[in-house]
């Protein structure tokens, strides 16, 4: 698969999904809780809202950058994305993200001063799926992870069998697409 198709299966992966894990850094252990990610854009940005008085809050501000992981249990497929974070109170984009189904963590809607909005814009994307295609040998243990440099996003596995080999994927060589 290119890229561009790797790409694709994880959009479809992450639509399948209601909720996602956000993991964040702390002091050498790693932080993980649930959200309702609310807007995904074509890059596989994503944006979910909290509150700024939670620790998740703290540990992204003071690291830059958070993890999110998508798991579709029922097609044994995960996505994960890793990247900048960034914080916002503007309350056009919290307007455009409220969904009725915050109100119980947010009774007083998306204009309290303590609601923000948190985008994640991807460096790196992992994703895994026997179902649709996507498990590099050996099936199970490794999985395709798209990294982005300044000409598109670029293929590689988690674990490549020699650290001196360029592990080859179906069509061999570097895969790329054009990040415009």
């Amino acid at each position: 698969m290119t890229p561009h198709q790797y790409l694709e299966q994880a959009r479809a992966i992450v639509a399948s999904c209601q909720l996602c894990f956000v993991l964040t850094p702390n002091g050498g252990e790693v932080n993980a809780r649930v959200v309702q990610h609310l807007k995904v854009d074509d890059d596989l940005s994503v944006q979910f809202m909290t509150s700024r008085k939670t620790r998740k809050i703290r540990e992204l501000t003071r690291a830059g950058s958070l993890s999110l992981t998508f798991l579709d249990e029922a097609g044994r497929s995960y996505v994960t994305l890793g990247g900048d974070a960034s914080v916002s109170d503007d309350p056009a984009l919290k307007n455009a993200l409220w969904r009725e189904t915050l109100r119980p963590w947010f009774p007083d809607g998306p204009h309290h001063p303590d609601v923000v909005a948190v985008t994640c814009r991807p460096r790196w994307i992992e994703l895994w799926s026997l179902s649709r295609g996507v498990a590099p040998e050996p099936k199970g243990l490794n999985s395709i992870r798209l990294v982005q440099s300044p000409t598109g996003w670029k293929t590689t596995v988690t674990s490549p069998p020699d650290a001196d080999e360029v592990h080859r994927l179906e069509s061999a060589g570097v895969s790329e697409i054009s990040s415009a």
